[in-house]
């Protein structure tokens, strides 16, 4: 090449890059800046419920709510760690009065997962205690939780605490094995009584998924979880009821089986997925010296207390995507009734647990459970004109023993920003 040729081309080339390069720059920036951007994320869920019982009147019952509201934020930290922040909220009843309640939901720590696949979360979140607990439940396709989710856990997102969740994923061919390990405080007024004995709650959870076809999987789920509780022990003692808190203990496993399936070429309109859980709980109550005094002054007989109770729930829920807007599905589940759910007389002196440390102390709230189960059969028709709104249908037949009762749900759900749930 030419001297004068070469020189000109050199030229060329450096005036292209001395004009590029503040483009260049800029874009760098906002790529990598934007990495640390927050994503956020607003979401809305009307619902109104329909019941021909006046008997079974809730919050939601004949009335249209706004059953919860929720802004959310995420962001990276730094390379390594992802900051989640959700406040959401909804109507409720104070008293007579209606109003709205707000509070933070959910505000954790993840530790991105690194080249050995572990992961771990710092925070108050979601539990991995089955498959209900570990997906965001504006992600299933129904208006109202199983029964099951509601008698064991007290609210319809499921079993949110404080605490650390750890995983660990080993892939093995076409099959993926993670393993779960969380303690947390045990802040949920049903299942440890608020954590008020304040000692951690353990969760174990193993998950295997297989892969059956580029679309189609298989997944089984087993959890275990325990952790400290109480309850209120009442006995007439000379005309005069006296209470003693009660120490316990609460036990609770879950098996879960799902299956997904969706067409390769037309998986944007046709589509199945199932989900079966399993839930068993165990609660049993210790000694208590003060307890068994004032049973036998009372003329008892310490040991017909009741000291153990094995309670047990499922649901099945099936959803077949026949369009690419249209979903309908069918549920069915059974559960043990919380007796106040369905305000029953609270008799603790013939259904409490005997043992415990403490004395004559108000045990504050607690659960017991009927010993009737409350079965349900739902019908759901959905209507999804984007991924960011639904539009829903159930119609649900509940029966206690010969009790029954239908109920009617239409559900508005709408959200902007981030879709979950992610990939923990």
């Amino acid at each position: 090449m030419k001297p004068n040729r070469m020189k000109r081309l050199l030229l060329v080339t450096l005036a292209v890059t001395c004009c590029a390069a503040p483009l260049l720059a800029q874009r760098s920036s906002q790529t990598y800046g934007s990495l640390f951007n927050p994503d956020f994320r607003v979401e809305g869920n009307i619902v109104g419920g329909f019941t021909d019982d006046p008997e079974r009147f809730n919050e939601e019952s004949n009335r249209f709510s706004i059953s919860e509201a929720g802004v959310a934020l995420r962001s990276f930290v730094d390379p390594t760690l992802q900051f989640d922040l959700e406040i959401s909220g909804g109507e409720g009843l104070e008293g007579e009065t209606r109003r709205g309640e707000f509070g933070v939901e959910q505000a954790y720590v993840t530790v991105l997962r690194n080249s050995w696949g572990f992961w771990a979360r710092i925070g108050k979140m979601p539990s991995s205690f089955g498959e209900y607990n570990d997906e965001d439940p504006d992600e299933a396709p129904q208006v109202t939780p199983p029964d099951v989710i509601l008698n064991y856990f007290g609210d319809d997102d499921g079993y949110i605490d404080t605490g650390i969740n750890t995983n660990i994923n080993v892939p093995i061919g076409n099959t993926s094995h993670i393993f779960w390990l969380g303690v947390f405080n045990g802040d949920n007024p049903v299942l440890f009584h608020d954590g008020a004995e304040r000692k951690p709650v353990y969760q174990a959870r193993y998950e295997g998924f297989l892969e059956i076809a580029s679309l189609t999987g298989f997944e089984l789920g087993i959890s275990y979880l325990q952790g400290l509780n109480r309850r209120k022990q009442t006995v007439d003692l000379d005309g005069t009821a006296q209470e003693f808190a009660v120490r316990g203990e609460t036990k609770m496993w879950n098996v879960h089986v799902e299956f997904n399936w969706q067409p390769e070429r037309d998986y944007l309109y046709e589509g199945l997925e199932v989900v079966a859980e399993y839930y068993l709980q165990e609660r049993e109550y210790f000694d208590n010296d003060k307890l068994t005094a004032a049973a036998i002054a009372a003329g008892l007989d310490p040991g017909g207390f009741e000291t153990e109770e094995t309670t047990e729930g499922f649901y099945v829920l099936a959803e077949y995507q026949f369009a690419r807007n249209w979903g309908v599905a069918a549920r069915i589940d059974r559960s043990p009734v919380l007796l106040a759910e369905f305000g029953e007389e609270d008799e603790a002196g013939a259904a409490g647990g005997a043992g415990g440390e403490g004395g004559e102390e108000q045990a504050g709230p607690y659960t017991i459970y009927g010993d009737e189960p409350v079965e349900a059969g739902s019908l759901i028709l959905s209507y999804f004109p984007s991924r960011f709104s639904t539009w829903r249908i159930q119609a649900t037949h509940k029966r206690i023993e010969d009790e029954s009762w239908n109920e009617v749900w239409v559900q508005l759900q709408v959200l902007i920003g981030f879709e979950r749930p992610d990939v923990f």
